[in-house]
Parts: structure tokens; sequence; C-alpha cells
């Protein structure tokens, strides 16, 4: 990595501005980890604070979206949306690692089947299996995967050859297309290896390890899996094939004779970079954004709505409820934020003998921040509705104009005691009566977490209890005011 100086020195060389700002689009070839790219972008431009949107194995090739200076805040932003791979999937055997660049598991005690089964396994077996992946689906995480376990990285204890053990972890498949099934027996005196291998295209949510999955298809098959090649095709709208080859982008970069290194005239170093905002993933419009990555035509969701101002433990009780509920309904997740002035929030904010701290930061009170946060906790969809229009609508109303006609609602779930429109008359109560003869959407309540409000945790920050006010957030917990 090089020094300041050394920076420095790029910089002038280069004539490369310093703190850039921006998204760029890089297309990894195989052979480099995600951390080698951004180390290459930071020396090629000479900037260091520069981030990516989700690692990609060395082996693996394809879109890597990296931010750039201000523009990394955007980045949580980004690693929710769902992604999209081509894929090859190997039947036959299982590795210790759940793709090519493991060891080759011939334990009998360490599996439950048999190559020997490959012969019987038919274009129809796999096909009828490929299907129950669509949709929810509780994924282990591969024990050489980056999750962390009591704060070391999984992989480093598998590969210390220590016991690892992952809970199981929500995903959404949204697609498992097949584009090829191959099959190769090769009888060589000591190379005897029979096996199928599956080109598909697969399209998920955030968090899903496909390796995994190839490990979960073959075990389903009773043959064993493995991934033997993967390529990102998207991020959101992000695409592979807007991203530029690492010495491609290096090329582009002018340096102090405003050239490239080929020697014509070229743009100023951003020119390498996407438009965030014009991609329109950026949350300036918070009525339309749109993270659609996947056509699902005519979409519906299942939805809860509230202010969500601190998302503290009962808040994320709710969402992980919602989310569960709506895959389960193949309905896609959204959360409505119904904007709504506070006092108490006003004083906090402008209280100047409060720590500037993650607990309460003027700076996080803004739509931004509660986007991005909603997005770790699995939620992409956001709407912020405005108090003042709707503030004299019957539940009826609201229920027709906004949950139906407007965001599409099959399933609304409501946290206990939880009620809408004009005089709160919108309870789990009515909203059944309603549906009973309208049959708009279903309902359901959560009951709640007990000695946990939003009112609860203003009041102990405004008293300046934060460590009560902490464990009532819990660590996933956002510290945004209104």
């Amino acid at each position: 990595m090089p020094t300041k100086n050394q920076f420095k020195k790029i910089q002038l060389e280069k004539n490369v501005t310093p703190n850039i700002n921006g998204i760029l689009l890089v297309d990894k070839e195989p052979g480099w980890t995600s951390h080698d790219v951004v180390a290459k972008m930071r020396s090629a431009f000479g900037q260091k604070k520069i981030g990516h949107a989700g690692t990609l194995d060395p082996f693996a090739s394809g879109l890597l979206v990296l931010a750039f200076g201000a523009d990394t805040k955007k980045l949580s932003e980004i690693t929710a949306l769902e992604k999209t791979y081509q894929t090859t999937i190997r039947l036959g055997y299982s590795t210790d690692t759940d793709d090519l660049t493991g060891q080759k598991i011939i334990d009998a005690a360490q599996t439950d089947f048999s190559e020997a089964n490959i012969g019987t396994i038919t274009d129809q077996n796999i096909k009828k299996a490929v299907r129950e992946f669509i949709g929810f689906q509780m994924q282990t995480p591969s024990t050489f995967s980056a999750k962390k376990v009591d704060g070391v990285r999984a992989y480093k204890l598998a590969r210390a050859g220590k016991s690892v053990k992952l809970d199981p972890k929500p995903v959404f498949i949204y697609k498992f297309k097949i584009i090829s099934i191959k099959r190769k027996s090769n009888n060589a005196e000591s190379l005897s290896e029979n096996y199928i291998d599956i080109e598909a295209v697969i399209e998920c949510s955030q968090g899903t390890y496909i390796r995994s999955m190839a490990r979960d298809l073959g075990k389903k098959l009773g043959v064993g899996g493995h991934l033997r090649a993967l390529r990102r095709l998207t991020i959101g709208k992000f695409t592979v094939d807007n991203a530029k080859k690492i010495s491609e982008i290096i090329k582009n970069i002018p340096n102090s004779q405003g050239t490239n290194s080929q020697g014509t005239n070229s743009q100023e170093a951003n020119s390498n970079f996407v438009n965030y905002e014009a991609a329109n993933y950026g949350v300036a419009n918070y009525g339309a954004v749109n993270y659609g990555a996947v056509n699902y035509g005519a979409v519906n969701y299942g939805a809860v709505i509230g202010k969500f101002s601190v998302l503290h433990k009962g808040h994320q009780a709710l969402i992980s409820r919602l989310i569960k509920e709506s895959l389960s309904r193949k309905l896609k997740p959204r959360v409505i934020i119904i904007n709504k002035n506070s006092n108490i929030n006003k004083d906090l904010l402008n209280n100047k003998d409060l720590p500037n701290n993650d607990l309460v930061n003027k700076d996080s009170a803004n739509k931004n921040l509660q986007v991005a946060k909603l997005n770790k906790l699995g939620i992409q969809k956001i709407d912020f509705l405005d108090f003042a229009k709707i503030k004299d609508l019957s539940f009826q109303e609201f229920s027709d104009k906004y949950l139906v006609d407007k965001y599409n609602v099959k399933y609304l779930l409501l946290g206990e005691g939880a009620a809408f429109g004009k005089g709160r008359l919108g309870n789990i109560s009515t909203l059944q009566k309603m549906n009973k003869t309208q049959k708009l959407f279903e309902v359901e309540e959560l009951e709640l977490l007990p000695g946990i409000s939003s009112t609860k945790i203003k009041q102990l920050v405004k008293d300046k209890k934060f460590a009560e006010a902490q464990n009532m957030l819990g660590p996933k917990g956002i510290r945004i005011w209104e």
C-alpha cells in the first residue's frame, strides 16, 4: 500500500483531483480478491477512501461496484440490492469449501450420498430439485465463508482445522434458470470420475451464498455438489455490461498532460464513473425509490406502517416477521414510513449538551440513513408518506387509496395496538371485519416486545440515560431522530 507521500506523488503524476466522489463499475477478472481491486484503485487514483459493495471470491469474475469518497456512504444501499449470477454447479461430489478451490470429500462420515448415484440422475430430477429453491429459503452459509463466529471469520477457523457451526439465514431466490446440463464420464485409469455440470442464472437476495446453493442442490439429489464457476452480472440495475476491466480503467486515468496512457485526449478522471442518481439508486426522491432488479410483473407487497424513527428491538422483530411472512406468500416486503414532526425529536436535535456520537447525532437525522439502515435489515422497498396528506382520511379511504391502489399491499402486518386513519379506527379488529367483505388484503398483528417504545427511548436520550436507550435499540437499532 502506498505511503502518504507516495499517494501525493501519484496524484501529481496523474493530475487526479484528490477525493473523487463517484460509483465505479469494475469487471473483476478471476485471480483478484475484492480487496486487491480496491487496493489497485487506491494506488491508481491516488485516493484512500474507496470501498466495495459486496465481496466476490478470488476465483469468481464479474461486477464489483466500487464507491469513492463521499459516495462510500451509499455502499450499504447498494449491497442490499438483489443480485444476478451466472454459475456452473457440478454434481457428483462435494468439497470442503463447497467450491472448486476445496478438497474433494471422500470420507463417508462427512457425507450421506454416493457419487455412484450420478448415473441415475435425470434432467427431470435436476429441474424438479431446482424449482424447489425458488422463494424463501433458510440457508446455512459455507464454513469457509466470511461470516463471523465470536468475532473471527469462519474461513479462518475452518482453515485452522477448528469446528465451525453457522446458523441458517433467511434468503430469497427470485430465479434459478437452467441454461444447460452437460454430463461427463471419464474412465481413465486412476481418474475415474463421473459428473454433471449445470450452467444456470440465479437472481437472489442479499446474503445468498451461491456455493451453498450448489452444495444443497447436490445434497437434495443425493450425489453431492459444489460450485465450479461464478460470474456476477448485476447488482440492482448496475450491470457488468457497463463495467470496465481494471486495465481499461487505469488506461483512461488522465496524466499531468491531460492525456491517458495511450497518448490520446482523455476526459477528467471521473469519466470512468457512473451517475448514481441517474441510475435511480439515489434516495432523493423518497416516494419512488426504485430498487427493481427483478421483473415481478404486477408486483404485490407485504407491508408494515409506522414512523420507524429509531428501529428499536420491537421494530426489528416486526420487520423480521414481515420479511418471513411476505416471502412465504411470494410477496415483496416494503416499509411505509409516515413522516410526522416530533417536538421531542426537535429538542434532541437542538440540544448542544448531548454527545455527538451514533446514539444522538444531528447528521443522522435524515432519510438517507433511515433508508440505509432499513436496507441492512433486508428491506429494499421504502416509501415516505407525509402525515399531512393522510391525517383526514378514514382508515377505509387510506386502505383504498394508498395500501391497495398505490402500494399494491396484499399482506399487512401491524404491531400490537397499532392503528391508522382518522380517529385511529384502523386497528386489527376493524381491518379484519372490513376484509371479510371486501377482501382487500390479509392482515395480522404481532405482539410487541414488552417495555420498549420509541417514545421511551427518546425520553431516555433526553434524560441522558444513554445506556438504557442503547439497550432498547439493540445492536441493529438506528440512532436517528426526526
